[in-house]
């Protein structure tokens, strides 16, 4: 009993400490701290520092459950990890990296530690990044569209980057308080979601914010979740539908009435179908330079060349046999929440998905903490169990 209280505790060391160089290393990449040379060297430290401890846990957590016996890994997760290792090798995308490690290593924690660990420090970041920009020591690209509204991205590299951190933060908040909310949490992440749209300007983040506190408010009614089940048909497979969705409309552009689609969605088919043009679809993705907002010139030279939506992103960047693996492991894991009748991250998951509709962010654990979720679906040896308070079982 002590050995196996001793190895728990090494290997939740393990992974919080890889968690929280990540964390650090992501969002000093994500901010102006990146235009300081020194800022950039110790990301690119605590990045690799985090990838080292992440692989470290994993090996030992496999041989433990090797010696326990553990079962074989079945080949759908050895498919899915080789597609992953093939598309690595073809696009060099550290996300690709970042998802596999962490999902692999965040077995045998249980999600609500994740959660909360991730939230005090990103707000932690938060605070630091808007101190650091209101006292002069760090710029913030302030970006705004000819007829529109100030954008200001307080210390991130572009607004959308603010309104994300938000996002993120206002779920969190609200999962892990889920069992005890009451007006004031109501008041206080309502109040969170202004605050980050007004300088941001997010208001596709802003809508899917108050869909969460609508989440939040109805997730028990007996009528959501018959209507959850009784819809499961098209939940399970709604990032695929989305992302057919959106393929069809890049595709059929500039067609009318899809060019008034494209201006409501601000251009992202137009840019979508052009970098299509430009770069076309690979099987297993390719190595893309893109360059959004912080490099972005006004007027006809600008040089902006972003794919905005998570699915027409992935296409390109992962190919298109990888986003087929991904789109069934994120159909994988609503199944497994329905089967622990979890309403409320279900819920999450189509607000996330619907997001991601229009923003880049589904892969970056550091912007979707739900995908540390996948851990219960994809981690190849079955050999530890976590009771409900997440402690895994490593005897």
């Amino acid at each position: 009993m002590i050995k196996s209280i001793k190895k728990e505790r090494i290997f939740d060391g393990l992974f919080f400490l890889s968690l929280i160089l990540f964390l650090l290393s992501f969002m000093i990449e994500a901010t102006t701290f990146s235009s300081i040379p020194l800022f950039l060297r110790l990301s690119s430290y605590l990045r690799k520092g985090a990838w080292c401890l992440g692989a470290v846990k994993i090996l030992l957590q496999g041989i433990l459950e090797l010696q326990a016996g553990g079962k074989k890994p079945h080949w759908l997760h050895l498919a899915f990890f080789a597609v992953m290792g093939i598309c690595y090798y073809f696009c060099r995308s550290r996300l690709i990296l970042h998802f596999c490690i962490f999902t692999l290593a965040a077995k045998g924690i249980s999600f609500r530690r994740i959660a909360k660990c991730v939230l005090f420090l990103q707000s932690g970041i938060l605070a630091a990044t808007l101190l650091a920009y209101f006292t002069g020591f760090i710029s913030g690209v302030d970006y705004t569209p000819p007829g529109e509204a100030t954008c200001y991205s307080l210390g991130y590299n572009s607004p959308n980057c603010l309104m994300l951190v938000g996002f993120q933060l206002i779920l969190l908040y609200g999962y892990l308080r889920k069992e005890r909310l009451r007006p004031f949490d109501y008041l206080l992440m309502g109040g969170a979601a202004c605050l980050f749209y007004w300088p941001s300007q997010g208001r596709i983040g802003f809508a899917c914010a108050l869909l969460l506190l609508a989440a939040l408010a109805l997730y028990r009614k007996k009528w959501v979740q018959t209507a959850l089940h009784s819809l499961r048909f098209l939940i399970k497979p709604f990032a695929a539908l989305l992302c057919i969705g959106f393929l069809i409309l890049t595709f059929l552009y500039p067609r009318p009435p899809i060019d008034t689609i494209n201006r409501i969605t601000t251009n992202r088919l137009r840019l979508t179908s052009e970098a299509i043009d430009e770069f076309g679809i690979t099987p297993f993705g390719q190595p893309i330079h893109w360059i959004g907002q912080r490099g972005k010139t006004g007027g006809p030279d600008s040089n902006y060349n972003y794919v905005d939506s998570s699915y027409a992103k992935a296409l390109l960047d992962y190919g298109a046999i990888p986003l087929l693996f991904f789109l069934f492991a994120f159909y994988k894991q609503k199944d497994f929440l329905y089967k622990r009748k979890d309403y409320l991250m279900i819920l999450f998951l189509l607000i996330i998905e619907l997001y991601c509709f229009f923003e880049s962010f589904w892969i970056p654990p550091v912007y979707n903490t739900t995908v540390f979720l996948m851990k219960d679906i994809l981690y190849p040896l079955k050999g530890v169990n976590t009771d409900e308070s997440g402690r895994a079982d490593l005897s």
